[in-house]
């Protein structure tokens, strides 16, 4: 737009939190399912830890919304 043209492309920058999240909700809605060796083998480059310590305050968050019922 800056040049006076059309855009080509639109969108939001997503960082590799953002596209493993991505990746796991899409799993769960089209499989049903999600594997914690197949995210870990994929996006290894995103751990650097397992997949529980890797989302250890998203469990942590999810047990207290059970126990709250």
């Amino acid at each position: 737009m800056d040049a006076n043209g059309l855009p080509l492309e639109r969108g939001a920058v997503l960082s590799q939190d953002d596209i493993l999240h991505r990746a796991m909700l899409m799993d769960l809605m089209c499989q049903f399912e999600l594997s914690k060796s197949a995210v870990e083998e994929k996006y290894h480059r995103c751990f650097g830890q397992g997949f529980n310590d890797y989302f250890a305050h998203e469990h942590q968050d999810l047990e207290e919304g059970e126990a709250g019922k």
